[in-house]
């Protein structure tokens, strides 16, 4: 968990485990495994997600921080800049541990 200040607030980013995926959207899981499957990278993997199905990659952040996605889609691109790498920073565990799933399930 980190604390990030935006337009002087507080924003906490919490990191992100299964269950607020599931009860974001199953579709956050598939799209998220797909991509890491797709890239075989985590950063890269988060990158495109970012491009590729940025609905899904908003969600995720608003998840993680209590934030509505029209509060993340409504920042400046320095803050939202910050809020994504402290989003990336915090849950980069959550993204590769989905990745070493996906791996050993098609090495399976």
């Amino acid at each position: 968990m980190e604390t990030v200040n935006i337009n002087d607030m507080d924003i906490t980013v919490k990191e992100l485990n299964v269950i607020d995926a599931i009860e974001c959207n199953m579709e956050i899981l598939v799209s998220v495994g797909s991509i890491l499957d797709q890239y075989k990278d985590w950063t890269k993997s988060t990158f495109e997600l970012s491009i590729e199905r940025p609905k899904l990659f908003y969600k995720l952040i608003a998840t993680s921080t209590g934030k509505s996605k029209k509060f993340i889609k409504s920042l400046k691109a320095k803050d939202y800049d910050l809020l994504v790498l402290t989003f990336l920073s915090v849950n980069s565990e959550f993204f590769i541990q989905r990745l070493k799933i996906i791996q050993l399930s098609n090495n399976g």
